[in-house]
């Protein structure tokens, strides 16, 4: 069988998004009878459970490794396991800020390997690689072209987890008030606080038998520090741990609160009116382009958001089931949960390898 490796780290830091659309390319792969390896670095025991879980091998590298040594290991990997193709998702705010040493990684590792590279952050100088940006309002021409990386653009490529394709057919028109909310600002460590008056908002601006279900942490002291903000709403309330797929969450939701990462999609594509707050400073700018689509709301940093905005949002999104139906609308045009299969169909045809799983349709708008 043939191997890809994909090189990705989370953290509580870096957060789980990386790995999460990483798991996606991964199911991708394997229908198409390609084995994924995963190689992270051994920040988060979390990661190596969820690719485990998942059914895919996990390759550890010690976390103090610097990128010279990263590229080496990697490429080594690559030989000894026969695998032409490397994903690589780096993409965060620790590697980027090297960026000669960053330019310099991904091109030691495309001289040796057929690689991908998703790019969400940085502008750095791309080998000749197939290089994904999944965010909307992205263009070739902001890149450096001078050797010919080949570009996957806009929301089209957005990569989710098998469950999210299509997964908004068949969902019921939004109509009547907000009857369950969910709240899922990502896997890292910094949503704890802005959780709580997120919560808090939820329960000046919806009426007290909404139901909420909220992501927050993996332990049962996360869960108990969040229980008295849903003790006033009488509809259904839990706080969940680590979610692997957050697929049944969103499409039982009405309204969903979440990052500006990842998770934006994957609500968006689940049919649930989306409202982002950015984490960290980067998801500030592909929020407010993704609110510029019609596709969701963008309530500003998450360190930022107090109860009122977030009431004052919520109160108007449950009043007005019409403008809820034209973000939907338009989310679920954008974002169809058939973005993974793409990035692979794509690769694996660079690699003159055909298609062991029918070919993904092409509806998905790009922005």
């Amino acid at each position: 069988m043939d191997v890809v490796l994909i090189r990705a780290d989370g953290s509580s830091t870096l957060g789980l998004g990386h790995i999460s659309r990483c798991l996606a390319l991964a199911h991708a792969f394997a229908e198409r009878g390609t084995q994924p390896v995963f190689v992270s670095k051994q920040f988060d025991s979390r990661v190596q459970q969820r690719v485990l879980d998942a059914g895919f091998a996990y390759h550890p590298m010690p976390p103090g490794l610097g990128l010279e040594e990263d590229a080496t290991g990697l490429i080594g990997l690559a030989r000894d396991r026969a695998a032409r193709l490397v994903v690589v998702d780096l993409s965060n705010t620790v590697v980027t800020t090297q960026a000669t040493a960053y330019a310099d990684y991904l091109r030691r590792v495309a001289r040796d390997c057929d690689t991908v590279i998703i790019d969400d952050l940085t502008r750095t100088v791309f080998p000749a690689a197939l290089v994904v940006n999944p965010n909307p309002g992205v263009h070739e021409a902001e890149y450096d072209l001078t050797h010919r990386p080949t570009f996957l653009l806009g929301p089209a490529y957005a990569m989710l987890h098998p469950t999210f394709r299509d997964a908004a057919k068949g969902r019921p028109r939004p109509e009547g008030p907000i009857k369950m909310a969910a709240v899922a600002l990502g896997g890292g460590a910094l949503g704890f606080d802005a959780l709580h008056r997120v919560l808090i908002g939820l329960r000046q601006g919806l009426r007290p038998d909404v139901g909420v279900n909220v992501v927050a942490g993996a332990d049962s002291e996360t869960a108990a520090q969040f229980a008295d903000d849903l003790a006033s709403f009488t509809g259904p309330c839990a706080v969940l741990s680590d979610l692997p797929n957050l697929g049944d969450l969103f499409r039982k939701a009405d309204l969903a609160i979440v990052s500006g990462g990842v998770t934006k999609f994957e609500s968006a594509a689940s049919g649930a009116a989306t409202v982002m707050l950015a984490q960290v400073e980067h998801q500030e700018a592909w929020a407010k382009v993704f609110e510029n689509t019609g596709a969701a709301l963008y309530a500003g940093p998450a360190a930022a958001v107090t109860p009122s905005s977030i009431a004052e949002v919520a109160r108007a999104l449950s009043q007005d089931a019409g403008f809820r139906q034209r973000l939907v609308k338009r989310a679920t045009t954008l974002v169809d949960g058939w973005g993974a299969s793409r990035v692979v169909s794509k690769a694996l045809s660079s690699l003159g390898r055909t298609s062991g799983a029918d070919a993904p349709p092409h509806g998905a708008t790009q922005a």
